[in-house]
């Protein structure tokens, strides 16, 4: 279930990780949102990490008083989240728009003191930028974007939003490799891949493959449903009544399918790491 494929012709010897639900929606996103006090993102292409999302992360990987990094934090969900639970805070953004939002977010009574910095960057000139947060961090959280989401001004700069399937999981992995020189050893990472259409790469198996070949070791995905469960089912918005579909119409809907769930992949850091070289890329 969205875990990477065995190269053909050969048997995979890594085991597959164990599984887990959370239930993330029992309240409506924007509920969630205006209790907490978070706006809307500003990027447009930032996939909107529910709150309960976030404290669920937070909640299950690390333990009050953890020095957590927000790393791509666009509007500060996952920062801001933290903070409010008592974790040490740094985060990152290639984008001001973003980090400007996150700043807002985390300049919330009880919150600021939590935050030990605030960067814009691109993420794989993380260890360069950082350099007294290496080998800092008891968790890592990414809220990746879609691949192709971006504008042709985010694909002059190498942003993750601009680069698709291939260039995506490769830009990924070398990010990923930075992230790793922040990590305590034995840190967890986890990389948050928001549901998505059916047109589009696979983008949990993207990323699973990019954290493998970065020197990380999976050890659970975990599906976190966008969909309330009520009476033991979920509940699920009813379709629109429409005409029949005339045949060709109704081929192309059969691709269609209802995203009710985000993947997280959870990883541990290595225990030795190098600073790797400058690359460059961003959300």
């Amino acid at each position: 279930m969205n875990h990477p494929d065995p190269a053909p012709g050969r048997e995979s010897t890594t085991p597959q990780p164990p599984m887990a639900i959370w239930p993330c929606a029992q309240r409506p996103p924007e509920d969630q949102r205006a209790e907490r006090g978070l706006a809307n993102p500003v990027a447009a292409a930032e996939p909107a990490t529910l709150p309960d999302l976030a404290q669920r992360v937070i909640v299950e990987l690390c333990a009050p008083g953890s020095a957590v990094a927000d790393l791509m934090c666009g509007s500060g969900t996952i920062a801001a989240e933290a903070a409010r639970m008592g974790r040490r805070v740094l985060a990152m953004d290639i984008e001001a728009a973003c980090l400007a939002q996150t700043r807002t977010h985390l300049d919330q009574p009880g919150l600021s003191a939590h935050v030990e910095a605030l960067w814009q960057g691109d993420l794989r000139d993380a260890a360069d930028l950082l350099p007294d947060a290496h080998r800092s961090r008891d968790l890592i959280v990414l809220a990746l974007p879609l691949p192709g989401q971006g504008t042709p001004a985010g694909r002059e700069r190498g942003t993750l939003t601009g680069l698709y399937a291939c260039s995506y999981a490769l830009a990924l992995e070398q990010a990923l490799r930075a992230c790793a020189v922040l990590a305590r050893p034995g840190a967890r990472l986890a990389l948050i891949c928001p549901h998505q259409p059916a047109a589009t790469p696979d983008l949990a198996g993207l990323a699973a493959t990019a954290a493998t070949a970065a020197g990380l070791t999976y050890i659970q995905h975990v599906l976190a449903l966008r969909a309330p469960i009520t009476h033991g089912a979920l509940a699920l918005r009813p379709a629109p009544v429409q005409a029949p579909l005339n045949p060709d119409s109704a081929r192309a809907a059969a691709s269609l399918h209802t995203p009710v769930h985000d993947d997280v992949l959870i990883f541990t850091a290595p225990t030795r790491t190098a600073t790797p070289a400058r690359a460059g890329v961003g959300r």
